[in-house]
């Protein structure tokens, strides 16, 4: 009859025990022998009772031993030891930064014990979601989507949403990219151009309906639509079978740099009062601006509107393994920001207040508690 037994919070045993002979054989989860081996232990008792007692007796003895020699506390046992972490599409900004996390904290698992898997997904509002459902144990989403998902909850009927925020990671001013030979200047000279609306599910779908939504624009006033995601979306504008791509993302980023440097994009610039009507529209939004001297041609800062990028998690999601998770990427922030592009700016200070509009998981706030007292 086989079976199984937790030994401590990193090893879990396994037994096989043989009605016949009494026999019983102890290994590790992984298949190791541990060179344990119970025989008769009754076998001139005609008691069941007193059968079992003794079995559990030495399978308690044997778990005893073993435990302490494993050296691990008792708050090594914990759920959601392995995380699950939505990203976007493969090229895109979103899965540099989820895999540059999950390397960061990976690189810890003998002291953390927790493991972190980025996941490819279709973007921002299919993150936000999933996490909230349990789908996901962590992912990274925009701070207005983040919101949006977590408000729709109740009017869905499901009750409180379990969405929860983790830390805020970078801004990402929207960046509005016109071919050259469109002679599109600013945004108010989109219509009668074809322009990429994003796939379905994505964070970019959502900023183009926004700022269709302001500019008083349907699909109906563009030559062509399209739905690509982010990286066919790039391609297609390279190629020129599309005039307008919009994109947000933290800077320096190398796909607006190709866009520009190799596939003559230009930056459409926000008049002042658009941008005024955007944020009174959305007031998540704030004003941004994409710095100065990072793409070729564009030495001055240019005026833009944007949110953040949110680590979100579910509020069922276990305190250990977000504590941990939280420590592994504050214990390694230097070498997360020297290596990051898109982190190069985050500060102690702001990661947990920026940009931030839904609850902390409670082992975020327990983390904060701890650090002022430090």
């Amino acid at each position: 009859m086989p079976g199984e037994f937790f030994i401590s919070g990193s090893v879990t045993a396994k037994f096989k025990f043989n009605h016949k002979s009494g026999d019983m054989t102890l290994f590790e989860r992984s298949g190791v022998d541990l060179s344990m081996r119970i025989r008769h232990l009754s076998e001139k008792s005609n008691s069941n009772q007193r059968v079992m007692s003794g079995r559990l007796a030495v399978i308690f003895s044997v778990l005893l031993l073993c435990a302490c020699g494993s050296g691990r506390a008792d708050d090594d046992i914990f759920r959601d030891k392995l995380i699950s972490l939505g990203t976007a599409t493969i090229n895109g900004t979103f899965h540099l930064v989820g895999s540059r996390l999950c390397d960061q904290v990976n690189q810890d698992r003998s002291t953390n014990l927790i493991r972190c898997v980025p996941y490819n997904t279709v973007g921002s509002a299919y993150n936000a979601k999933a996490v909230a459902n349990g789908g996901l144990t962590m992912a990274l989403s925009s701070s207005e989507v983040a919101y949006t998902e977590f408000m729709l909850s109740e009017s869905r009927g499901t009750g409180a949403s379990q969405l929860r925020a983790v830390m805020s990671l970078y801004a990402k001013p929207i960046m509005v990219l016109a071919r050259r030979d469109a002679n599109i200047a600013d945004v108010t000279q989109l219509a009668g151009h074809s322009i990429n609306l994003g796939n379905i599910g994505s964070g970019q779908r959502h900023l183009v309906e926004m700022l269709m939504k302001t500019l008083g624009l349907t699909v109906r006033d563009f030559n062509e639509v399209s739905e690509l995601n982010a990286s066919r979306m790039g391609e297609a504008f390279c190629q020129g079978r599309v005039d307008v791509i919009v994109e947000s993302l933290g800077n320096p980023s190398p796909f607006y740099k190709k866009m520009i440097e190799d596939c003559n994009g230009v930056i459409v610039t926000f008049p002042p009062e658009v941008i005024a009507k955007l944020l009174a529209e959305n007031p998540l939004m704030t004003q941004q601006f994409i710095p100065g001297g990072l793409y070729r041609g564009y030495a001055e800062p240019v005026s833009s509107f944007g949110d953040v990028t949110l680590l979100v998690t579910n509020a069922g999601v276990s305190d250990q393994a977000v504590s941990r998770f939280v420590d592994s990427v504050m214990n390694n922030l230097s070498v997360l920001k020297r290596t990051t592009p898109e982190l190069s700016t985050l500060e102690p200070e702001t990661m947990f207040s920026a940009g931030i509009s839904i609850p902390l998981h409670p082992a975020v706030t327990g983390y904060l508690k701890t650090r002022k007292k430090r």
